[in-house]
């Protein structure tokens, strides 16, 4: 592995650059060997003069896609069990728990799909903090679907407790 750093005082950029290389006949060596160059439908989100950007696309393998869903299904159980110790009413854990499945439900299609396209952005401003970021998911209206339902019922609760925002 390799990596590149640079800070140009001038532009006040500041630049990282890795490169890998594998062992021939190596597990990374086949990887890296099946990687193929893609076009982003994210590569508007490289914004000239933002601090950072990150731009990328993959195709996963068979192996990762296996690796990953495990990793997924650890992260929900955890995250539920989590959940059980908060102080949550019966109706706020059940509503929590169901909107954690379906979300991990649209990251599990998501990486059936076996490919990965993402971007984002951040621009450092005097007064402002501005980041976006985007990733190609499984389904788009399920994961919008799910994020209006955690807004509404988290407003519905700030509503009742007497919260404004």
């Amino acid at each position: 592995m390799l990596l590149g750093l640079n800070l140009d005082r001038q532009t006040n950029s500041f630049y990282l650059d890795v490169q890998l290389t594998a062992q021939p006949g190596t597990n990374l060596a086949a990887q890296l060997a099946s990687v193929k160059p893609g076009k982003s439908d994210f590569s508007g989100l490289k914004i000239p003069g933002a601090a950072v950007t990150i731009n990328g696309t993959a195709t996963i393998t068979d192996e990762d896609v296996a690796r990953t869903k495990i990793s997924l299904d650890v992260i929900l159980a955890s995250t539920h069990e989590e959940l059980k110790k908060q102080e949550l009413t019966k109706e706020q854990l059940d509503l929590a728990s169901g909107l954690l499945d379906e979300l991990f439900e649209v990251a599990v299609k998501s990486v059936e799909m076996k490919k990965t396209d993402y971007g984002a952005a951040a621009v450092l401003e005097p007064d402002a903090v501005t980041f976006v970021a985007g990733s190609m998911v499984a389904d788009g209206a399920k994961l919008e679907s799910i994020l209006e339902e955690a807004a509404r019922r988290g407003r519905q609760g700030r509503s009742r407790s007497g919260e404004n925002g």
